[in-house]
């Protein structure tokens, strides 16, 4: 601390701060740029970047859309940088215990193509999740399925794909 006196022979240790980042944001011009160079010039400035994907019909997959953080920031601060994943469209985890006409409202408002509805019966569903845990009601989606596999909630899946619901139908217990 200031002002503590060291004897002959002690070692101090001087950390040299880089500076301030303040008002340096707008002027690095990120977007567009691909993600690795956006993220090499803010850490050079002492920033810490994090990474939120976005889909994207006009930024090319790996580029940066955006900075969500304010015009500047300061040696240490958090950054956020907004990348395309390319034109593709996330499957809203909100449609998960929806009904089935407000899930598939949900995926189509997205740009995914609902295409069939299964029904699945409580022991079914109970593999995976406790139905009363989750509030999960008759009719109420608890699943999402598309040709390869790869769609669950939250995932990322090309815009227009075909997708499956899931649903909770009480008759088949």
């Amino acid at each position: 601390p200031a002002g503590t006196s060291l004897g002959v022979g002690n070692s101090v240790y001087i950390k040299v701060s880089r500076g301030s980042a303040d008002d340096t944001l707008s002027n690095l011009s990120l977007e567009g740029q691909s993600v690795e160079l956006a993220r090499s010039r803010l850490t050079d400035l002492g920033l810490r970047v994090e990474q939120r994907d976005q889909g994207s019909r006009t930024v090319p997959t790996g580029a940066v859309i955006g900075v969500e953080s304010t015009a500047s920031a300061s040696v240490g601060d958090k950054v956020t940088l907004i990348v395309s994943i390319g034109d593709k469209v996330q499957v809203p985890t909100d449609a998960f215990s929806a009904s089935v006409d407000a899930a598939s409202a949900k995926l189509d408002s997205t740009g995914l193509t609902v295409t069939d509805q299964i029904p699945v019966s409580r022991s079914t569903i109970e593999r995976q999740i406790d139905l009363e845990q989750m509030d999960i009601t008759p009719g109420d989606v608890v699943g999402v399925q598309n040709a390869d596999g790869s769609a669950n909630f939250g995932a990322w899946l090309e815009r227009g794909d075909l997708v499956t619901l899931v649903y909770y139908d009480p008759s088949l217990d």
